[in-house]
């Protein structure tokens, strides 16, 4: 499978991030993970949140910001990347617009995401 922007129109999910869902079983039937391009804008954050049945990593494109899991802290630049495997409750807070990768294993879902 070979995409290539523009992907489906973004929204904005549970969390509050806005999101482009790039790779994700409702666009590809048969597969068993989700890819998406999030945003965070300068000064916002994304509601304190975790996942039920799936584990999902953060890769950060641009800007900064911060990652908060399990109550603990960690810068959030291009490069960094972390692993919040299901129950870990997250959010993040951006300094600058975010924009990072979201990879979910198995898929997304907003029935799966309960906000605290």
């Amino acid at each position: 499978m070979i995409g290539q922007f523009p992907a489906p129109e973004p929204y904005v999910t549970k969390d509050g991030s806005r999101i482009r869902e790039l790779v994700h079983p409702l666009l590809s039937p048969g597969l068993g993970m989700s890819l998406a391009e999030a945003v965070v804008e300068a000064g916002g954050r994304t509601e304190a949140h975790f996942h039920t049945t799936f584990d999902e990593i953060y890769y950060c494109l641009e800007g900064a910001g911060v990652l908060h899991v399990n109550g603990q802290t960690r810068p959030f630049s291009p490069g960094a990347y972390h692993l919040m495997p299901k129950g870990s409750t997250h959010f993040l807070t951006a300094t600058t617009t975010l924009r990072l990768l979201c990879v979910c294993c198995p898929a997304y879902t907003h029935e799966e995401t309960i906000v605290l």
